[in-house]
């Protein structure tokens, strides 16, 4: 297997992974996190350079590619435009063998009409926005809203002061 595909060869980070269980140290659990950061940037550090050296030898063919891409998408907005024009001309939702018209029905609505109605007919149509109750209830106080302190481990950007190459 190459090192770049994941498999059993993988050994140096397997092998730190596997020695780490619930009741090791942080300075091995630390080292560990830094050795699998180091393998990741070396790997996409390739990643990128290979890549860019791609790009850079297939520039007209990407180039080529999008032109004809953006040719694709224009010819196609053309025909569903050509193909909502004769369905409001004739009414025909098959205006051609290759064009298909679909109708839809899209609610329109007035919000307040509508969640007045809600509150006392259907409350289950009113959501709770529980991000904005998050934020809301970091600056105000919120009836049925706690604030409970949870921890959250972070890990320092940098680990080279406390790890070996």
């Amino acid at each position: 297997m190459s090192p770049h595909t994941p498999g059993p060869d993988r050994t140096p980070l397997t092998t730190a992974r596997a020695a780490l269980t619930p009741s090791a140290d942080l300075p091995a659990l630390v080292q560990a996190v830094a050795t699998a950061r180091r393998t990741a940037a070396t790997l996409q550090a390739t990643l990128s350079a290979t890549r860019s050296a791609w790009d850079t030898a297939n520039a007209d063919l990407l180039a080529t590619v999008a032109a004809a891409r953006a040719d694709q998408e224009q010819a196609e907005t053309d025909l569903r435009t050509a193909g909502l024009a004769a369905y409001a001309a004739g009414g025909s939702k098959r205006p051609h063998p290759a064009v298909g018209v679909r109708v839809t029905l899209q609610p329109q609505y007035d919000e307040a009409a509508l969640t007045a109605w809600a509150r006392t007919q259907m409350p289950a149509l009113l959501q709770l926005d529980t991000a904005q109750v998050a934020v809301v209830a970091r600056h105000l106080p919120l009836p049925g809203v706690q604030l409970i302190p949870t921890p959250q481990a972070t890990i320092g950007g940098d680990l080279t002061r406390w790890t070996t190459p």
